[in-house]
């Protein structure tokens, strides 16, 4: 193959004459440079051409470990024959230090003990039979539940696990997993990412004739009356502010911030990212109907173009379901 006719090459190449003589006893230089040939993975065909012979190899072989007082070889004479100590030594050198297992690096108990502490609680605090709802437990949302339980699953394996045998790696997902503060700011992890695909039932009724300048979609406009209705088989849910549990809150995008999107996505049609407010909840009601229910506007903040109404399921402390949809104002 290309390897080894290339390792062939190397091992050959660097002799004072150009030939390999196997009737002869192999030298410790011999074995040397077969074993930087086999361990050396930067070594290349211009390295091998330049190389002096020996001190080049016995630099290299220094250099990884197959030779020199901590490897328990040390070479005073590299043109005799080599010992079957010496060359076993330096073979297991070379092969057995290049296949031990990569060091883990090691991780502070306490900031095991304290990430650990983070996601039980998040996960302890999970309402799962919130999933069972009228609103929530619906055919699109089969899939995302089970991959979200599955993360449940994947959370409690690594809280069972000896706190001494977590891995930085473990200890980094363990991290990125629950949904917590980090100053003023909220770390959104896994477990947010997995909740977003649980989409609870609602949808904007109306004549869907706007189109958006960013993403082509189409929305609905707000009547006259800033009256907006609302399909949906969740059932007690209330403004902001007023059921904790389930809620229909109303953030606004004002006309400038609107205008300040300049990168659009017409082909995957793509909502971008608008810096969004939220409407004072004195400034709306939320009813229910036979079917949803009916958002009233009653002061619209100045200057807003697109009104959001979103609803949301508690699922734990800083977990929800949601589900919401622009309409444009003007």
């Amino acid at each position: 193959d290309t390897k080894g006719e290339k390792n062939k090459i190397a091992l050959i190449n660097g002799y004072p004459d150009g030939t390999f003589k196997p009737e002869k006893n192999i030298t410790n230089a011999e074995v040397i440079k077969m074993l930087v040939v086999l361990k050396k993975d930067d070594l290349t065909a211009d390295m091998v051409k330049e190389s002096s012979w020996p001190a080049s190899w016995i630099n290299w072989a220094s250099q990884e470990g197959i030779i020199g007082k901590e490897a328990g070889v040390e070479i005073k004479d590299f043109g005799a024959a080599a010992s079957r100590q010496d060359a076993f030594l330096m073979l297991y050198n070379a092969l057995v230090d290049a296949k031990a297992p990569e060091k883990t690096e090691a991780v502070k108990l306490d900031e095991v003990k304290e990430a650990k502490k983070v996601l039980k609680n998040f996960v302890d605090g999970l309402k799962l039979e919130n999933f069972e709802i009228e609103g929530v437990k619906k055919p699109e949302n089969e899939k995302a539940i089970a991959d979200f339980k599955a993360l449940i699953e994947k959370a409690k394996e690594l809280l069972k696990k000896d706190d001494k045998a977590i891995s930085k790696e473990e200890l980094e997902i363990i991290k990125e997993m629950p949904t917590y503060k980090i100053g003023d700011k909220k770390h959104k992890g896994d477990f947010a990412k997995a909740g977003r695909k649980i989409l609870v039932d609602f949808e904007v009724l109306g004549d869907k004739s706007v189109k958006s300048d960013h993403s082509g979609k189409t929305y609905t406009k707000l009547d006259d009356k800033g009256i907006i209705k609302i399909k949906s088989s969740l059932k007690g849910a209330s403004k902001a502010g007023q059921n904790p549990e389930r809620y229909i809150k109303l953030n606004y995008v004002s006309e400038d911030d609107y205008n300040k999107i300049k990168n659009t996505d017409l082909v995957t049609g793509a909502t971008p990212k608008y810096d969004k407010k939220e409407v004072p909840a004195e400034n709306y009601e939320v009813r229910p109907t036979a079917d949803g229910y009916e958002i009233e506007i009653k002061k619209l903040p100045e200057g807003a173009k697109i009104v959001k109404p979103i609803v949301y399921v508690k699922l734990g402390d800083m977990a929800f379901l949601e589900n919401g949809t622009l309409v444009y104002v003007k």
